[in-house]
């Protein structure tokens, strides 16, 4: 069972490497998901993140000292 959290980051890295998209991602994660509730969680989690990625990156933008081009995939995911 893969934790639902971790995967929509999986999904969110996966898509900034520009070589898929989200709706192949999310299917691909969820095959691991037997709970429903986890499927639409994931789903929410990255089309919200997506959805909502300009306001993020700028808030980041404001706290932090580094552009957000700088800031590790890993984190931003």
């Amino acid at each position: 069972m893969t934790n639902v959290r971790v995967a929509a980051a999986l999904v969110l890295l996966r898509l900034m490497q520009g070589r898929t998209t989200l709706s192949a991602e999310v299917e691909a994660a969820r095959a691991d998901m037997p709970d429903r509730r986890d499927r639409g969680l994931l789903v929410e989690l990255t089309s919200g993140v997506l959805r909502w990625q300009n306001e993020l990156d700028a808030l980041l933008a404001s706290a932090s000292q580094r552009a957000v081009s700088t800031i590790d995939p890993h984190a931003l995911a």
